[in-house]
């Protein structure tokens, strides 16, 4: 297993997307990962955990340094709700996710 990318809150290895939250980690395995695009955050950054006000079908997990972000990564899983990421660098762990997915469509 090598880490492609990796931060305090994100990473992203051949195994799947890990997303360090307050309390727990959550594992998005890449098989379910349908496409994943960059976005601006806008007013979302400045919720703590939750749906963004900007983006009512994306839930954000906790991520106290949100609101020193200007983008994020939106992962639709094939569920109702997409998972919204905002990794340290978004370009950076974008690619790894591409790589890793073998260009997963944005």
């Amino acid at each position: 297993m090598s880490t492609t990318y990796q931060d305090d809150r994100v990473s992203v290895d051949d195994e799947g997307i890990h997303i360090r939250s307050l309390l727990k980690t959550r594992h998005i395995p890449l098989a379910d990962v349908r496409s994943a695009r960059l976005f601006d955050l806008g007013m979302s950054r400045f919720r703590l955990i939750g749906i963004g006000p900007n983006r009512p079908r994306t839930w954000f997990p906790a991520d106290p340094n949100r609101r020193h972000r200007k983008q994020g990564i939106e992962l639709d899983v094939g569920r109702f709700f997409r998972v919204g990421i905002t990794p340290d660098d978004p370009q950076a762990a974008l690619g790894a996710i591409a790589d890793c997915t073998n260009g997963v469509s944005p």
